[in-house]
């Protein structure tokens, strides 16, 4: 029934991707989206013992919905994906993404409110940047919805507040035997910015999340079982954000927070420690970098609080009109804190890539990606090498269609 609906998705965005133009009607803006993939992937799975190799192609499908006016601006941004594996048959799957998304900026009020919904497979979570790693073995397909409203209010000139929640929810088709755990993570946040310069802000976090497992557990492919777990953490963070120049910007968030969780076997364990954020973004005419660093506590899609410390560097530079190059690097140290015997994992990723412009809409993307991740309890170890060649249409911004390309 979901390859039906997935097939008839297809076929409806099929149709407004053959679009000659993009549609405007009642300030609506109707862009198309196309990627179509073809990898090779050395260790599918990711894992350390027994790696499997597949060729893999993806087809991705979508459009982009957009409404702006002085006040409001609101996007909504389906896509569909299908990938296949020539040598593991049993991982391909479909897959459907729908964001919405939808601002209003008025004079002292400023409400907003995102929204994900995701039908995936739990083994495109392997080596993603905003996940645990875990081993998975099978195929499973994963359900997740995210609802963010955030609401802004600026009282004077100088001081504003900030108050925003994040539900986060994340099931999957039958995961016992899997060490998938089905979640519910919620994070609320209260901000007082207090502006001290026209380029530097001063804010004052405090942040509440509550994160809790399927009450019925789960098991790992063992048989052995894992347990619900809950875990309660309270922080509060100091931050300064400063505009160096006009096109380098820069923040700081540091604080502490304490962690409250719980599980039948354990009992109830606190955890305490030191939070940190950093990031400094750089933006020219031909080149885009991004630094930051994290340390804070999150929950894993194995059912395992962990303490996470991040590092990431993002750098794209344009040649010409037609030629572009980029580097991705990201760092991740990950250690349990709710369970005895859990695996502490570290992961690395390093991603070089070169982009060719054949028209305004068309572009010829190759990446190359090497990840290692390293278990501490096993002892184990994994590498993957995945090489692609991606060609992908996106209509360029209306401004744009109504310019030449300027050679330089």
């Amino acid at each position: 029934m979901n390859r039906i609906r997935g097939f008839e998705a297809c076929v409806i965005l099929l149709a407004v991707a053959c679009l000659e133009s993009s549609v405007f009607a009642a300030g609506w803006q109707i862009d198309p989206y196309m990627k179509a993939k073809a990898s090779f992937d050395d260790n599918v799975r990711f894992v350390d013992l027994n790696p499997k190799e597949s060729s893999v192609g993806i087809l991705e499908l979508g459009a982009d919905f957009k409404n702006e006016s002085e006040i409001v601006k609101t996007e909504l941004r389906p896509r569909i994906r299908y990938s296949g594996y020539a040598s593991e048959g049993d991982l391909s799957n479909d897959a459907q993404f729908l964001d919405f998304s939808t601002r209003s900026n008025g004079e002292r009020s400023s409400p907003s409110l995102d929204i994900n919904l995701t039908r995936d497979n739990a083994l495109d979570q392997l080596g993603s940047n905003d996940a645990a790693i875990n081993p998975v073995l099978v195929n499973k397909q994963r359900d997740r919805w995210r609802v963010k409203p955030e609401w802004s209010y600026r009282f004077s000139e100088q001081d504003a507040l900030d108050l925003s929640l994040e539900v986060d929810s994340v099931s999957y088709d039958d995961p016992a035997g899997t060490s998938l755990v089905d979640y519910v993570n919620q994070i609320a946040n209260l901000s007082y910015v207090r502006s001290l310069s026209e380029i530097k802000d001063f804010t004052v976090r405090l942040s509440q999340t509550q994160y809790e497992s399927d009450p019925n557990g789960s098991t790992h492919s063992d048989g052995t079982l894992i347990p619900a777990i809950s875990a309660d953490t309270t922080g509060i963070e100091l931050g300064i954000t400063n505009e160096f120049t006009e096109r380098t910007k820069g923040s700081v968030f540091i604080g502490g927070e304490n962690t409250d969780s719980s599980e039948r076997v354990e009992g109830v364990k606190q955890h305490s420690g030191l939070t940190v954020e950093a990031t400094v973004d750089h933006e020219t005419a031909k080149n885009t970098a991004s630094v930051g660093l994290s340390r804070g506590i999150v929950p894993g899609l194995d059912g395992i609080v962990r303490n996470q410390d991040s590092l990431w560097v993002k750098f794209d530079r344009v040649v010409d009109v037609k030629f572009g190059w980029g580097i991705d690097v990201f760092i991740r140290q990950s250690k349990a804190i709710n369970q005895v015997g859990a695996e502490d994992i570290d992961f690395y990723s390093f991603e070089p890539s070169l982009t060719w412009s054949l028209t305004n809409s068309w572009s010829l993307v190759g990446t190359y990606r090497v990840s290692f991740q390293e278990f501490s309890q096993s002892g184990g170890e994994a590498d993957r090498n995945e090489l692609g060649l991606s060609i992908e249409y996106r209509r360029p911004p209306r401004e744009q269609l109504e310019l030449p390309i300027e050679e330089p």
